[in-house]
């Protein structure tokens, strides 16, 4: 975890941002993802009522199938690969196990969204911030100073 203070200023007031974002894993599969924002939402400051959410069983066979069946070429190939009588079999069997297990991990998710509807009342969207520090999450403890007028 690294620790950077930003300054934005507006009319009459400052707004700082501690940045306290910590350092991921940048797999790109949609299990990872939803894993990283349940990290991020079960921060105290970003729970909707005090509730905590699952995140779903990591799987090394479904990371190695995203990885493969993420890429056209490779699933081009293990297309190709079912028609094949001995090695298509066990193609087949490896693609519908990836498949069962995304569909497995489904119901977690379908618990944690009938558990809190809304999982993002509690973050900012700030597109302007992320662009500055070239990410898409961060996390910023924010102080205002200053006057500001609510209307």
């Amino acid at each position: 975890m690294y620790e950077q203070k930003v300054e934005v200023n507006y009319a009459s007031q400052t707004k700082s941002f501690l940045d306290k974002t910590f350092e991921t894993e940048s797999l790109n599969n949609p299990m990872y993802q939803y894993n990283l924002f349940m990290d991020n939402y079960n921060t105290p400051e970003n729970q909707v009522e005090d509730k905590k959410l699952e995140k779903l069983k990591d799987s090394k066979m479904y990371n190695s199938f995203w990885t493969v069946t993420s890429n056209r070429l490779y699933l081009f190939l293990i297309l190709m690969g079912i028609a094949l009588p001995f090695i298509g079999f066990g193609l087949y069997i490896w693609v519908l196990t990836g498949v069962v297990i995304y569909f497995s991990r489904l119901s977690v998710v379908q618990k944690n969204a009938h558990q809190v509807p809304n999982p993002f009342k509690h973050m900012i969207f700030a597109p302007q911030l992320c662009k500055i520090s070239n990410t898409n999450s961060k996390f910023y403890e924010i102080q205002i100073q200053g006057m500001m007028r609510i209307y």
